[in-house]
């Protein structure tokens, strides 16, 4: 009996993993559509990337997104399903998944035990590649395979991801990446203690970016790995405050206004009339490290403001530079007490 009692258990995990599969919007296989969907990954020559198509023709939006610490892109169509794919799908944008490289943490939390998973190495400092060079490359890939309208890419990620987005912002890595989601991802100071070898001064390159884009960042008051306030040791490594790295990118930007609103359960802080149009959000709720729900909705209907505001492409450079604190007077954060609804960790 246990044994058939076994058989049955694997049998049925087996079935709801396919059905689990199934349940995404497929890819027809044609010349130009030689992979996409949950179980064919789109190989390219440094790595690999995951795609869903909205149904129709296109040209579609597209959210770019990058895993955590450990993910894939794989894993980022199955695991987040309910909480990013399916709801991207419904507001007509598709999703791109492309997986990070193996790279070295150092976990704080056991005695700076070295860590190998998957993750994103900013600047060149790539044990197997550039991963803003595979960042271009995947965009190229896409471009040429697929009807994604490249003037309407939104970059985002979680965690890990998170820091990445914000590095291709300050970085400038690509002109077709304009507007960016990170969540639950900050940026990081050098300190050689508790950053991994493969890891780039990501506070530093924010501090001395002079390039125009808008930004959206999402966080949680009560989240442990990349606490909201910033830590010297957090459970991977050292990370800034959103206060602060939000400030880093504001120095200089000239934002002449602030308004502040709650909306599907997160506390939004918005910075506008900025150098260059740009502009810049913060919103936070009472969760930990993960999407909170109906963060989609939010993202995509910013990014569409945003595009009609300012069209898809904007200055590559800021002209005038100064230094105020976004984080006193009428530019404090909204702190109220909304609570967003939780969903999935990383």
């Amino acid at each position: 009996m246990p044994l058939l009692k076994a058989i049955a258990i694997t049998l049925v995990t087996l079935m709801a993993t396919a059905l689990h599969a199934q349940s995404l919007p497929q890819i027809d296989a044609t010349p130009y559509h030689r992979c996409g969907g949950v179980d064919r990954p789109c190989l390219t020559p440094n790595g690999q990337y995951h795609i869903i198509l909205p149904q129709g023709e296109g040209p579609f939006p597209a959210i770019l997104y990058f895993h955590g610490t450990g993910g894939s892109g794989e894993r980022v169509m199955t695991t987040f399903d309910n909480i990013l794919v399916w709801p991207a799908i419904d507001e007509g944008y598709a999703v791109i998944a492309p997986t990070g490289q193996m790279s070295d943490f150092l976990d704080q939390t056991d005695n700076f035990r070295p860590i190998r998973t998957l993750g994103w190495a900013e600047g060149n400092e790539g044990e197997t590649r550039n991963d803003s060079n595979f960042v271009r490359e995947v965009l190229n890939d896409v471009a040429f395979t697929f009807p994604i309208d490249e003037s309407r890419i939104l970059t985002a990620g979680l965690s890990d991801g998170g820091e990445f987005a914000w590095y291709l912002a300050c970085s400038d890595t690509d002109r077709r990446l304009r507007h960016f989601a990170p969540v639950a991802g900050t940026l990081s100071p050098a300190d050689e203690q508790v950053r991994s070898r493969s890891r780039s001064d990501t506070l530093r390159v924010c501090q001395n970016s002079r390039h125009a884009f808008h930004l959206f960042h999402t966080h949680g008051r009560n989240d442990r790995v990349v606490p909201y306030s910033g830590a010297a040791a957090s459970r991977i490594r050292g990370t800034a405050g959103v206060e602060d790295s939000v400030q880093t990118i504001l120095d200089g930007r000239g934002c002449r206004s602030t308004d502040s609103a709650t909306e599907s359960g997160l506390d939004i802080t918005r910075w506008t009339g900025c150098i260059a149009g740009q502009s810049y959000a913060i919103a936070l709720h009472d969760g930990g490290h993960y999407i909170p729900r109906d963060w989609v909705k939010t993202v995509t209907a910013w990014h569409r403001e945003r595009l009609a505001a300012s069209g898809p492409a904007g200055p590559n450079r800021l002209t005038t530079v100064g230094d105020r604190s976004a984080f006193g007077g009428g530019g404090a954060l909204n702190r109220g007490s909304a609570r967003a609804n939780s969903t999935t960790g990383e």
